[in-house]
């Protein structure tokens, strides 16, 4: 079964927090940019599958890395009537430069 795309305002819920330590590389050269990641949660609320959509690839590598240690688990998204469903959206992962 397809997952289905639902807006955060039906009731989709909202994604962990994460904390994220950034390589001495992405650091020491202050990259600055944003990865885009398309995330699907099962209906049972388990990561099912990320793909990323765009981003510098010292920044996926990061990422990748984040997902795999921190989101694995999610409160699973409902229907109006409490049938929890699958759900997509994109995620993004905005990363600052500090070269300090």
């Amino acid at each position: 079964m397809a997952a289905r795309r639902v807006k955060r305002e039906s009731g989709a819920p909202r994604s962990p927090a994460l904390q994220y330590v950034e390589p001495p590389e992405v650091r020491a050269q202050g990259v600055a940019s944003v990865v885009l990641v398309r995330v699907q949660v099962d209906a049972q609320g388990l990561l099912s599958r990320y793909d990323i959509v765009r981003g510098p690839e010292l920044l996926q590598n990061v990422v990748r890395q984040c997902l795999r240690e921190h989101w694995r688990e999610f409160n699973a998204a409902r229907q109006p009537d409490g049938t929890p469903i699958a759900w997509v959206w994109v995620q993004p992962f905005q990363f600052r430069a500090r070269n300090l």
